[in-house]
């Protein structure tokens, strides 16, 4: 009887030995060095920061077919989304790189990655783009698939449950060195953040992605035309995913490669979960199968770990001046270093958020930023946060603050049938421009919103979109009388030549490539909870609006997000079967913290003032502010001519997007509904 109670004992302990973990709860309860800039294992390489056993909880999950524990502290949220993306971009500087290379972690708060000194001889990718870009004189491409599975989040940093080690870190930097002054202090403060890094991981979404930089030799492209160019790197990227993909070469792709273009450029493929691309002949394929089986993190969230010494207020603050300047330099200080730094870091104010937005170029075509156009160089005024005088920024001379402290505005659920009047009726606001919204996105391969293209014309889907939009500023530009511009746009526009032909278009474009066709004079500033549901066209064709709008509402409203009451509805009936199995949503909080769940939206409101983001633009042509003469007048015809061109290829993708669509889906069918006058011919 011992032996067999023995025996089951033993199975049980066995059975949650062998238990598989969910791949990713490792990189979230570890440590991580902001100086490494890694999202693998070498990245997470720190000892643990919180306890994630099962002693608190637990839930399952379902992934891939696998069911796995997951701790009650983090949740798991299934993601599903997969893009690809050609030519986001030709990096000429490290700087530049680096940003881009960095856009997969989030620093939720503190310094941003331009201020920090990346350890390039552990981070040998970055290492190696570095000397590409500084030595070899290259420039640098990136295009990629990105696939996402599920998403981990953490609770609250006041609610998870600290490693013992951890905790023991903290409790000893406050008894023996609460307020530093000598170097064995400081040598106390050194050691945690050598164990556990600078951050802590609040959310991971984990997959994984290919990625493909295409470096080009910069002399190269000062001879060739900028759009041939990325044209030649979407192909590029094409080819190299055929290749990789069925183990032979499409003769279709490599005649469209241009034989210059092949000399002067070579290719860096890096996929995560690693594949030897080089003795792999399918090596995509092996790729596409070894995600599922291995996801790895594809986008982070950090934040630093003074954030979780919450209960000693001194420890915090000197733990935070030691992580700033081992993230600036590289290396941890001495007490002489840190209480010298100290000092800097009181002196400077940072700029308002949206002073590299508002005052600057905008390029309708793409949806995107450009360079800014006005001299920041003059003097500032100081802003305070009228709910939060402790909140200050700076303010260049040639923006003026409006303070809307949490203006709140919701906007019902909003159907859309075209592209065009999405971009017509959300984020974006025309002045002065007699050609109205004549091109914007229409280079949908360029813009975020390129699958909207896809679903809407091809997949026969609507979209309806919730806003809620927390304002608590509007940054403008004084229209008169106009701000003085800054010198590198003055100089940019008296090398323009005065016509504007076939032959020298190279040079306007190079121009609107770095300052775009409009400009931002006004934007408001804040957080937005956004929410987008896509379903059958044809539901429309079975019911009507109201009852589309009530299925959506049904889906939100215990949440209380887009309720003018804030109140979150506990008696709400389900979603309807119908409904649900021919749609699907996506929703985000864009600012403040955004690693909180939607369901805690309320909680995420108050983080909006630490970390405002753009909500809207309001755009004006830029040649407003271009001094009259010829180099006008040929701008402004360069500038409606790529307008003209950009509305000429969204009408084409959208044409070539309906001859391949395939058949509605089988309820479309079932109750003969026709395809939406919008889509036919």
């Amino acid at each position: 009887m011992l032996f067999k109670k023995t025996f089951i004992c033993l199975s049980i302990l066995l059975l949650l030995a062998s238990a598989e973990t969910l791949p990713g709860l490792d990189y979230i309860k570890s440590g991580y060095d902001g100086t490494k800039l890694l999202n693998d294992q070498l990245g997470q390489s720190k000892y643990p920061i919180f306890d994630l056993g099962p002693q608190n909880g637990e839930s399952d999950f379902t992934v891939n077919g696998k069911t796995y524990k997951v701790p009650i502290m983090v949740q798991a949220t299934q993601v599903s989304l997969r893009k690809e993306s050609q030519c986001e971009g030709i990096f000429y500087s490290f700087s530049d790189f680096q940003k881009k290379y960095s856009e997969s972690i989030s620093f939720s708060a503190g310094l941003g990655i331009e201020n920090f000194s990346i350890s390039l001889g552990i981070n040998h990718e970055l290492d190696q783009f570095h000397q590409e870009i500084t030595q070899n004189n290259k420039a640098v491409s990136v295009s990629q698939s990105y696939w996402a599975q599920y998403s981990l989040t953490t609770a609250p940093a006041f609610l998870m449950p600290l490693n013992p080690m951890f905790k023991q870190s903290l409790d000893a930097l406050n008894r023996m060195a609460k307020e530093p002054t000598t170097d064995t202090q400081q040598t106390i403060y050194n050691q945690v953040i050598n164990s556990f890094g600078t951050h802590y991981v609040t959310s991971a979404i984990m997959g994984g992605a290919a990625k493909i930089y295409t470096t080009l030799d910069q002399n190269y492209l000062k001879t060739v035309d900028i759009e041939q160019t990325k044209t030649q790197i979407g192909i590029n990227f094409s080819y190299n995913v055929f290749q990789f993909k069925f183990g032979f070469n499409s003769t279709d792709l490599a005649q469209k490669l241009d034989e210059n273009f092949k000399k002067n450029s070579n290719d860096i493929i890096i996929f995560s979960p690693e594949v030897d691309h080089i003795s792999d002949p399918k090596a995509w394929s092996t790729w596409e199968s070894t995600v599922p089986e291995k996801p790895q993190p594809v986008n982070t969230t950090v934040s630093y770990i003074s954030d979780l010494a919450y209960e000693f207020p001194e420890v915090q603050a000197h733990l935070r001046k030691t992580i700033e300047f081992y993230l600036r330099n590289g290396r941890l200080p001495s007490i002489a270093e840190i209480q010298s730094f100290q000092v800097a870091l009181q002196e400077p104010t940072q700029f308002i958020p949206g002073a590299d937005i508002v005052g600057c170029g905008y390029d309708a075509t793409s949806l995107s930023d450009k360079r800014c156009i006005f001299d920041l160089e003059g003097e500032n005024y100081q802003w305070s946060n009228p709910n939060d005088p402790t909140i200050e920024f700076n303010v260049p001379e040639m923006l003026f603050v409006m303070n809307k402290p949490e203006s709140i505005t919701l906007n019902g659920t909003t159907i859309f049938s075209t592209f065009n009047d999405f971009v017509k009726e959300t984020f974006w606001e025309t002045r002065e421009d007699s050609h109205g919204f004549l091109g914007f996105g229409g280079k949908h391969k360029r813009t975020q919103y390129h699958e909207y293209y896809e679903k809407i014309y091809q997949n026969y889907q609507k979209l309806a979109l919730n806003l809620r939009q927390i304002t608590w500023y509007t940054l403008k530009v004084p229209t008169f009388p106009k701000p003085p511009l800054n010198k590198i746009f003055e100089q940019s526009i008296k090398m323009l030549p005065t016509e504007f032909n076939e032959q020298n278009s190279q040079f306007f474009n190079q121009f609107i490539e770095a300052f775009g066709t409009h400009v931002v004079i006004e934007g408001d500033f804040g957080g937005l909870v956004y929410a987008e549901d896509w379903f059958e066209s044809c539901l429309l064709n079975m019911h009507d609006e109201i009852w589309i709008r009530e299925e959506i509402s049904k889906r939100y409203d215990p949440f209380g997000c887009f309720r003018k009451d804030s109140t979150k509805q506990t008696d709400v009936k389900q979603i309807s079967v119908e409904f649900k199995q021919n749609s699907e949503f996506h929703a985000l909080l864009l600012g403040g913290t955004d690693s909180i769940p939607l369901s805690d939206w309320d909680k995420w409101v108050p983080s909006v003032k630490y970390n405002p983001k753009a909500l809207n633009r309001k755009l004006v042509p830029l040649t407003n502010f271009v001094p009259n003469g010829p180099q006008k007048d040929a701008l402004s015809a360069a500038i409606l001519a790529i307008r003209q061109q950009a509305a000429s290829e969204q009408e084409s993708y959208i044409s070539y997007l309906q001859q391949i669509a395939p058949p509605p889906k089988p309820i479309c069918s079932l109750q003969q509904a026709k395809i939406p006058s919008f889509l036919e011919k």
